[in-house]
């Protein structure tokens, strides 16, 4: 997890709630930022559905990070509990 100077902010709505995390594009997975949304969250890993952008529901692979997706500090993701 980002642990050094190269972290950047990542916004991530939940329902009405925006959650903060500070993450290393480079190095942190998006199995990471789940684990860590599911501490904030409580919604276990599993169960959730994270995207970059709502309208064009891109969702993620667990196994990539923010880089692979050329997105950095400032993104906005969006995660909802899957049905």
């Amino acid at each position: 997890m980002a642990d050094d100077g190269d972290t950047v902010r990542v916004t991530v709505r939940y329902g009405k709630e925006d959650i903060e995390l500070s993450v290393n594009p480079q190095t942190d997975t998006f199995a990471e930022i789940k684990a860590m949304l599911e501490e904030k969250t409580g919604v276990a890993v599993k169960d959730q559905d994270l995207n970059f952008n709502k309208l064009q529901a891109m969702e993620v692979m667990d196994d990539k990070n923010l880089a692979y997706y050329r997105f950095s500090g400032g993104c906005f993701m969006n995660l909802e509990k899957k049905k």
